[in-house]
């Protein structure tokens, strides 16, 4: 594919949107910049290109103030980097924004995790520095080898990324103050990329399931659409 045809598919889908979606999106858009933005959650997860936070999660402009780097990867507070935009987005959205959940979205296939697996420089001098903030998501990862041990090793390492970056986000003190006033709420969560499925992190049986299953659905019309598609998964198994 030539460089032509690809800047074409790019502004292309501009055009696309310009026709498509821009007139029931100004409605919108003016309003939020009226209003301001007031997101419901922080989302951290990966910039890997199949994973599309508004897709997965059927949200709207507004809805999610979103954080992406490779890995879905936070670094402790107290470690030194050059990189200031995590921290910097975690204060924003609780300090400003005031959101009331954070989730951590990690995914299958991912290449940082691939990545990670080996042990050995990418020798991708930036890819390298940062793929050092889960050095210790690859040491539980060899410490525990029950934890989903039907998955493919970097699949597991994946979801194990997941509650090591959880954990992580406890550092900040922004975090850890919303944590202890229970103003905020943590969330890990995993895509199935070849199933198109969310995650969730059960604690009572620790291990990842099918989100559906581990929050409680109230709204009656929304029992019945989870139910067909439980019903869907399993006709597809």
């Amino acid at each position: 594919m030539s460089i032509i045809s690809r800047t074409k598919d790019l502004v292309g889908g501009v055009m696309g949107f310009y026709a498509n979606q821009r007139k029931r999106m100004l409605p919108m858009m003016e309003k939020l910049v009226e209003d301001g933005q007031r997101p419901h959650a922080l989302l951290i997860t990966c910039a890997d290109s199949r994973v599309v936070p508004s897709l997965i999660m059927g949200s709207e402009p507004g809805d999610l103030f979103v954080l992406r780097n490779i890995g879905n990867i936070v670094p402790p507070s107290y470690v030194r980097s050059n990189d200031k935009s995590v921290g910097a987005a975690i204060e924003y959205a609780l300090e400003v924004l005031h959101v009331p959940n954070i989730v951590v979205l990690g995914h299958s296939d991912c290449g940082a995790m691939k990545a990670l697996l080996t042990g050995q420089d990418t020798g991708l001098r930036h890819v390298d520095e940062w793929l050092r903030f889960a050095r210790a998501s690859r040491m539980r990862h060899m410490e525990d080898e029950d934890f989903s041990r039907d998955m493919p090793d970097h699949d597991r390492l994946s979801q194990i990324n997941v509650l090591e970056q959880l954990e992580h986000l406890r550092t900040y003190s922004v975090v850890a103050e919303r944590i202890a006033t229970m103003s905020v709420t943590m969330h890990a969560w995993w895509f199935q990329m070849n199933e198109s499925r969310v995650y969730a992190f059960d604690v009572r049986k620790a291990c990842f399931v099918p989100l559906e299953e581990l929050y409680p659905v109230l709204d009656p019309e929304t029992q019945v659409l989870v139910a067909e598609i439980e019903q869907n998964f399993k006709a597809e198994s």
